[in-house]
């Protein structure tokens, strides 16, 4: 009886309402750490910089400045940049996968030697798709590569000991490689074929940092920044750029940072422009 007396009270409480305990109030605004996260500007998105862009970016260099006088005034290159006398890595690379054997080829498609007794030399003078020597050179270089699209027609960017997220990869002083390119460092390198001897502009887009630009491997280093950096853009975005007279064929320029400076380069790009 007590018992039922018991909830039979409890029910009676509960029908007349029992307070609530009181709610605390909800923010009106965003949390401290979204405020803080607000107040970040957000990262460049570094396009392609144009080649008007890397020809006033070399101006303000002396260096570079002076190398493109010689190349408009048509006067010789103090300096000029021999080809790889041997294979590339990314060569050295595809040397390393196994041979694929090339599909035959149907018989109706194969080519004789002769055809109906000329020369097939001859032909090719009544093919209007058929293209001389001279116009089939190609008449520049222009590349534009990324971490995220390192790869392109006879061209390739390799990073060394980088970090990447999203846009951003970097590199610096703290990391340690084999690498003697790199002076046992870490940075990023661009191998490209020169079609013809000439001026071109190499460049390397990223953070202020003292660096180095190295040409060939186990060559010299043609450029240094120290202390100061690169020339920089408003919104922190650097150019190590080079001009240089290269004999055709293979090249590869290296950036690093320099050893001795405990510092990180945040990446963004490699350029090369044919001059002018």
């Amino acid at each position: 009886m007590l018992l039922a007396a018991g909830v039979m009270g409890g029910l009676a409480l509960f029908a007349q309402g029992v307070p609530a305990k009181p709610q605390l109030p909800s923010a009106a605004g965003p949390s401290p750490q979204a405020a803080r996260v607000a107040k970040v500007p957000p990262p460049p998105q570094p396009g392609r910089p144009s080649k008007a862009e890397l020809v006033s970016r070399c101006e303000q260099r002396p260096s570079c400045h002076a190398k493109l006088e010689l190349a408009l005034k048509g006067l010789p290159p103090a300096i000029v940049r021999p080809a790889a006398s041997g294979p590339t890595r990314q060569e050295l690379e595809l040397r390393k996968l196994p041979a694929l054997k090339p599909p035959p080829v149907p018989r109706r498609f194969q080519r004789n030697a002769l055809r109906f007794g000329i020369p097939d030399g001859l032909l090719a003078w009544f093919n209007p798709f058929h293209l001389p020597a001279a116009e089939a050179q190609p008449r520049g270089v222009s590349l534009y590569l990324t971490p995220q699209n390192p790869e392109g027609p006879g061209t390739l960017l390799e990073m060394d000991g980088i970090f990447c997220r999203g846009i951003y990869c970097y590199f610096g002083s703290g990391t340690r490689t084999a690498d003697p390119d790199y002076e046992n460092g870490t940075g990023a390198h661009v191998e490209f074929t020169a079609p013809a001897a000439g001026w071109y502009i190499v460049d390397f887009r990223g953070s202020r940092a003292p660096a180095k630009v190295r040409h060939q491997s186990g060559g010299p280093i043609i450029e240094t920044w120290e202390q100061v950096g690169a020339p920089c853009e408003a919104d922190g975005i650097c150019h190590y750029l080079t001009a240089e007279f290269l004999q055709p064929g293979s090249h590869t320029f290296y950036l690093y940072v320099t050893p001795s400076w405990a510092v990180s380069l945040y990446f963004f790009s490699a350029s090369v422009e044919s001059y002018p």
